[in-house]
């Protein structure tokens, strides 16, 4: 993955965040609940470094603080669920 960076688009409609990568174990996040998928830090070093300067958690709280986030927004209801897609080996939310 050199050379590749996360890109957040932001639409009238939505946000789109595109992270290369793909899932750590290389299973398929289609195939997965989101909610019961476990965090894993890709570098430790840095996150420990931004854990430290208080820019991040020590250990990530997983897709479900982000889809949890969602449900208490105004005019929230299911069609406007966070949606996760995998392509190739990046994952879009």
């Amino acid at each position: 993955m050199n050379g590749s960076e996360v890109h957040i688009d932001i639409y009238d409609d939505r946000m789109e965040i595109y992270s290369p990568g793909g899932m750590p174990d290389g299973s398929i996040i289609q195939d997965r609940d989101p909610l019961t998928v476990p965090s894993t830090r890709r570098n430790p070093v840095l996150a420990d470094i931004f854990n430290r300067l208080g820019y991040m958690e020590r250990k990530g709280s997983e897709f479900g603080k982000i889809i949890g986030g969602y449900e208490f927004q105004i005019n929230y209801d299911e069609s406007k669920k966070p949606l996760l897609d995998q392509i190739g080996t990046s994952l879009q939310l």
